[in-house]
């Protein structure tokens, strides 16, 4: 059983990463697959294997944006029931604190690197071990100071007394905060202001300092060329997207699951198919509706064939039978709109969302079917 978890844990992080529903990407010009300003882009680390971008201000200008900004806001409030956290307050706390609200916050990027990780390790790394970078590009400046007494006030309204130090590193204060109660799953994070105070960074304490060192030398950092390969499969006009590229070790232990995978396994193409994956993409593209992409670079035609038949077979099937289970007679046309295609060494899943589908959604919250 404990090596079944294991084995479940490797493929889980290719597959989870393949599938993640993260809304991010990286590059130079909005509206485009590329990114924004240079100060966001010190966010992108040496090496990294994950690149996660977000164009907040064009996602929210689109009529999809605004339908989805929507339904956020009543989701927050179930969630506000069923956790008994009053989000709204938070963000009234946040407002009054630095004077920021939602419409301030223009993109965001996150890279990490894996390639230091062992994900045969009985316990996960500390955050201080994460070679990992966040940035937050905002359209009015806040400092440094407002974060940390908003993280400070919303801790002493719930019982908690982090340590937050100062250091300064090339001109910049960097503020890290420790002992962040039990809830909180990280030894310490730390948080800087660059760019005129417009671009917060977040991260690990010596990922923020090369952060730093970066942009004082007016330097980004360059994607390597497997990430550049995957980049290439975000579709045009892409908002938002993730990029994920397989580190060698990765790629030796998803080859080693391949092999032993059982051929009556209804899933072994598919298990093929991931010893050969080279990394992947998910892209959103938002208008009147949202297209949502999932590419898949594999090292050859036939696990991309393999991969696209695993979705056409397994992936759509049982999304629609679950949610035809759930749904009953109340029309979602998303489900119709699933899709997996096969091109070359990409396997791809698509599927649209629309109003009408927001619509489905709300109904069912209503409901309490969500």
């Amino acid at each position: 059983m404990k090596e079944t978890i294991k084995l479940t844990m490797k493929t889980g992080l290719a597959v989870g990463l393949l599938t993640l529903g993260l809304v991010v990407g990286c590059g130079n010009e909005r509206g485009t697959a590329k990114a924004g300003s240079e100060g966001l882009q010190a966010a992108i680390v040496p090496g990294a294997n994950v690149v996660a971008y977000y164009d907040a201000e064009a996602a929210r200008n689109t009529a999809i944006g605004k339908v989805l900004q929507d339904l956020s806001e009543e989701m927050g409030k179930v969630g506000q029931e069923m956790q008994g956290q009053d989000f709204n307050r938070l963000q009234e706390k946040f407002k009054e604190v630095t004077g920021l609200t939602d419409d301030d916050i223009v993109a965001g990027l996150f890279s990490i690197s894996l390639a230091n990780i062992d994900f045969e390790a009985a316990d996960p790394p500390s955050m201080d071990e994460l070679l990992m970078t966040g940035a937050v590009e905002l359209k009015k400046p806040v400092t440094g100071e407002q974060l940390v007494r908003f993280i400070e006030a919303v801790a002493e309204e719930e019982g908690e007394e982090p340590q937050i130090t100062e250091t300064a590193h090339g001109g910049v204060t960097i503020y890290t905060i420790s002992e962040m109660g039990p809830e909180v799953d990280a030894d310490s994070i730390s948080i800087a202001m660059i760019g005129g105070d417009r671009i917060g960074l977040f991260g690990p304490q010596a990922a923020l300092r090369e952060a730093i060192d970066r942009t004082n030398a007016g330097r980004v950092e360059a994607l390597s060329a497997e990430l550049q390969q995957i980049r290439q499969t975000v579709r045009p006009g892409a908002q938002a997207y993730v990029i994920f590229a397989m580190t060698p070790a990765l790629k030796a232990s998803a080859a080693e699951e391949a092999a032993a995978a059982s051929p009556n396994d209804p899933t072994a193409a598919a298990q093929k198919a991931m010893g050969s994956l080279n990394g992947a993409s998910l892209s959103l593209s938002m208008g009147n509706q949202a297209q949502v992409s999932l590419i898949g670079v594999f090292e050859n035609p036939d696990d991309a064939a393999g991969m696209t038949q695993f979705f056409d077979n397994m992936v759509i099937s049982t999304i629609r039978m679950f949610a035809g289970m759930m749904l009953g007679e109340k029309p979602l046309p998303m489900l119709q709109s699933l899709q997996a295609r096969h091109d070359g060494n990409q396997a791809e899943l698509s599927f649209t969302l629309s109003e009408a589908d927001v619509q489905t959604m709300r109904a069912m919250m209503a409901e309490g079917g969500m």
